[in-house]
């Protein structure tokens, strides 16, 4: 299996069992699948978002929001930790958060 950082490429068990056998660095390991699971999450607030707003749901809406924006903050701080300590880059953000 080819490794991607495109979250709907493979599934998570798949990730795990390739970036173990990868050879890379441990860290380069850890980002990578660090980067896929909160990609999930951040999909998976992403159409929840969708779906409240269609059906104008504002209370639970808000909520899913401040999940959804808590999950790209949450990786903007990983990969800033990870560009000052390592002076590179943890994953391509194609996305921008």
């Amino acid at each position: 299996m080819q490794l991607s950082d495109n979250p709907n490429e493979v599934d998570f068990s798949a990730l795990i069992q390739t970036l173990k056998a990868a050879d890379l660095p441990d860290v380069d390991k850890l980002a990578r699948a660090f980067a896929w699971i909160t990609g999930q999450y951040i999909e998976h607030y992403q159409r929840e978002v969708e779906l409240l707003r269609a059906i104008q749901d504002r209370e639970t809406l808000v909520k899913e929001q401040i999940k959804l924006e808590m999950m790209k903050h949450t990786r903007q701080i990983f990969r800033a930790c990870y560009r000052l300590l390592l002076a590179k880059e943890a994953w391509d953000e194609p996305t921008g958060d």
